[in-house]
């Protein structure tokens, strides 16, 4: 790759297949969307209204794990960059980089 630019939009459509393949098959062979927490939320709240609690649960569960993760990946983002007082976060960088131009 001759640029940064070309490794960021390679590594971005990259990620992005990746997901559509596991999105595919998770949902073909558990029924569940494990990116997209639109459709898990659907089906929680439909098993909800129909009192399908164990359904219910495994989606609510999903949703929990999902918000988890989040949570989890930023913290430990801001350990890491407030442990390394030298070096800025990537959201800084990228403000840097559009100033520099």
């Amino acid at each position: 790759f001759s640029s940064p630019e070309k490794v960021k939009s390679f590594m971005t459509f990259s990620f992005l297949a990746m997901s559509g393949v596991v999105e595919a098959i998770c949902y073909r062979n558990y029924k569940c969307f494990p990116n997209l927490m639109t459709g898990t939320t659907v089906r929680f709240l439909d098993s909800m209204v129909d009192f399908r609690w164990m359904d219910a649960a495994c989606s609510g569960s999903m949703i929990l794990l999902y918000v988890v993760g989040n949570m989890l990946y930023k913290l430990l983002e801001i350990m890491y960059y407030h442990s390394s007082s030298s070096s800025s976060s990537p959201q800084q960088q990228e403000q840097q980089q559009q100033q520099q131009q």
